[in-house]
């Protein structure tokens, strides 16, 4: 699976930045060895996660959207100041050479967390549940993301057929199970049942 082995990838990018932090010679404060090896064992959790995720259910994971999104954020930051002082060093001739190798690390880092993030916001139709005959029984909206929701990317191939042409009822997604007329009847029913005032009923199909 391709989102597994980035994933192991990006702990591995993560390890080898963490070794040259902890290397004698490199410029570090009291905590950059120990935030390092946080994040290494939170990648090293959210890896675990994303297998789970990816048999126990359709939808992309909120929770990885959402890590993956800030860590992408915070991580261009982390990106422009590690060049900015890999060119200080040059600029005055300064030993560092275990300093030097950093940009291009957490370059890669960087670059690996953007493609985590495109990977875990992507459908995974591969692993649907339920055993449904087939891929037309799910509504994209049931396997879309936070993005993806936010801003209606889903409905995005229904706009476009009908751009082409008048829609018609086999055009449109499969409703979700939770929606049908008959789930929805009964949840009424039953609250009606518990709240009607005396005298008032509603008849069951």
């Amino acid at each position: 699976m391709l989102s597994k082995a980035t994933w192991w990838l990006f702990a591995l990018s993560q390890l080898l930045f963490l070794a040259l932090f902890s290397l004698r010679g490199s410029q570090r404060t009291r905590l950059s060895v120990g935030s390092e090896t946080v994040s290494l064992l939170c990648t090293v959790g959210l890896a675990s996660v994303s297998g789970l995720e990816h048999t126990r259910s359709i939808k992309p994971s909120a929770l990885l959207q959402t890590f993956l999104f800030y860590s992408t954020v915070t991580g261009a930051v982390r990106v422009r100041t590690e060049w900015l002082r890999a060119s200080w060093l040059v600029h005055h001739e300064a030993d560092g050479a275990i300093d030097a190798l950093r940009p291009y690390a957490a370059t890669t880092i960087w670059v690996l967390d953007l493609v985590l993030l495109v990977l875990e916001s992507l459908p995974k139709r591969k692993h649907r549940l339920g055993g449904a005959a087939s891929l037309k029984d799910v509504s994209p909206e049931e396997e879309a993301g936070i993005f993806s929701r936010s801003l209606l990317l889903w409905v995005g191939s229904l706009l476009k057929v009908g751009y082409r042409k008048d829609l018609m009822l086999d055009d449109l997604f499969p409703l979700d199970p939770d929606l049908t007329s008959s789930v929805v009847y009964d949840k009424l029913a039953t609250r009606w049942e518990k709240s009607k005032p005396p005298g008032l009923a509603v008849g069951r199909r």
